[in-house]
């Protein structure tokens, strides 16, 4: 770090980050310096990492040129880090020498466990105290916190990409069930309510084909989020006949929730659907499909984003998370899906055949959902940490379970089946014929 950085930073809005702390020299003549310089370094190692910056003061003002020891104190640094933190860090001390001294000492990001201040005696550890870095400062870390940092180095969240993908007969428009996800059936939910002289004149593979999928992709996935959350955000999911049911948990006090309904989104970017013609008139059919209110925790509010038409979004945010499910597209095209085990066979016993029928019968899309999932976990009581916790990871298993096209096909025969099942089937009806 030079000293013009350093001019930058006391002339910034921003004095000290999650990132930076300054502090001055006179600080070292306290006779608590050494806890809180300890303090300071393990609550940014337990976080992100960061600079402290000895020789500025609260108000971005710099401390007078004395005659300091600067390599006296550098030692004192490494010290403490070595005698008043468990596990020890290994920190980089920088000198600068001039009109003005400064102090700057580069603190790593944890690897492993979490830091701790620590008292001993005789070599034994008699109390640890854990601190983390926030953008007020240090803090101490509750029980949750604390269990979490035990568990990862990184910030509680999730983030996973998912596989999605369904079929449409072009005939009825139908959508395609096994081996598919019970994704399809959502999706087949609004080509019911649209005039299919519109749904065909969006599934004709021109400009408007990718968007019009990716837009029904995203209405249905929160078509989805709407049927597990109809009473409380709080639930509990079991899995039984490869099928998903939940419920709202009990506890000893109501859970504070926010109800949210279809006229309470908020679309952002062009929205094909209100311009497509619906059986019922967009805004009835929409209010019929997300019937009653979606439960989330309190202050959330439910963002769908179309500005990119190639990579829709939903944002869910709340006063302590937020979330954003993206899409975005992998394939597109005329026939069925490669993964489909039935296509496969089909293919190997007659490959022209199977090309031509199934390009002239069926549309297919492949594409990405990006879960990414945050909580603000530094200002969340132990009970409330483990709550939203298990709130964005019942969203994971959710879009997982009901949209994982890689995880279905898992769950229906392989094409060595179909090929037997098809060839048996030909057997038959030659077996029939000189019956006659």
């Amino acid at each position: 770090m030079t000293v013009d950085e350093i001019h930058k930073i006391t002339q910034s809005k921003e004095l000290e980050t999650v990132f930076r702390e300054c502090k001055s020299f006179r600080l070292f003549g306290n006779k608590d310096a050494s806890r809180d310089i300890a303090c300071s370094i393990l609550a940014f190692a337990n976080r992100h990492g960061g600079k402290i910056i000895f020789g500025i003061n609260n108000d971005g003002s710099f401390d007078e040129k004395l005659a300091r020891d600067l390599d006296g104190l550098k030692g004192k640094i490494q010290n403490i880090c070595y005698t008043n933190i468990s596990p020890r860090i290994e920190v980089e001390v920088q000198l600068i020498e001039g009109d003005i001294d400064f102090l700057i000492v580069e603190v790593p990001r944890r690897k492993g466990i979490p830091h701790s201040y620590i008292k001993e005696n005789s070599g034994h550890i008699l109390e640890r105290t854990y601190y983390i870095r926030t953008m007020h400062g240090k803090r101490p870390v509750n029980d949750a916190q604390l269990e979490w940092m035990f568990k990862d180095v990184n910030d509680p969240g999730i983030s996973i990409d998912i596989v999605s993908g369904f079929e449409v007969q072009k005939q009825n428009l139908g959508v395609v069930g096994r081996p598919f996800p019970h994704s399809s059936y959502e999706i087949g939910w609004f080509f019911q309510g649209l005039d299919p002289e519109d749904i065909d004149e969006n599934l004709r593979l021109n400009d408007k084909t990718q968007p019009f999928m990716l837009q029904t992709t995203i209405w249905a996935l929160l078509k989805t989020f709407w049927r597990y959350f109809p009473n409380s955000w709080h639930i509990g999911i079991s899995k039984s006949y490869n099928r998903m049911a939940s419920g709202s948990l009990v506890t000893e006090k109501p859970v504070p929730m926010c109800k949210l309904g279809f006229s309470d989104l908020k679309i952002i970017g062009d929205d094909l659907f209100p311009k497509l013609n619906w059986v019922h008139g967009f805004k009835e059919y929409m209010n019929m499909t997300y019937k009653g209110p979606i439960c989330l925790p309190p202050d959330s509010t439910i963002e769908i984003h179309f500005e990119e038409l190639q990579h829709p979004y939903i944002k869910i945010v709340g006063s302590k998370y937020s979330l954003k499910i993206q899409l975005s597209p992998s394939s597109l095209g005329s026939g069925t899906h490669s993964m489909n085990a039935f296509r496969s066979a089909w293919f190997d016993l007659n490959p022209l055949r199977a090309d031509q029928e199934s390009r002239a019968n069926f549309y297919y899309l492949e594409c990405l959902i990006h879960y990414d999932a945050e909580l603000d976990y530094l200002d969340l009581e132990t009970e409330e940490f483990n709550m939203l916790q298990k709130f964005i990871s019942n969203l994971k298993e959710i879009i997982d379970d009901n949209w994982n096209l890689e995880k279905s096909i898992k769950n229906y025969p392989s094409k060595e089946f179909y090929m037997t099942n098809i060839k048996l089937d030909k057997l038959l009806e030659l077996a029939q014929k000189k019956g006659k």
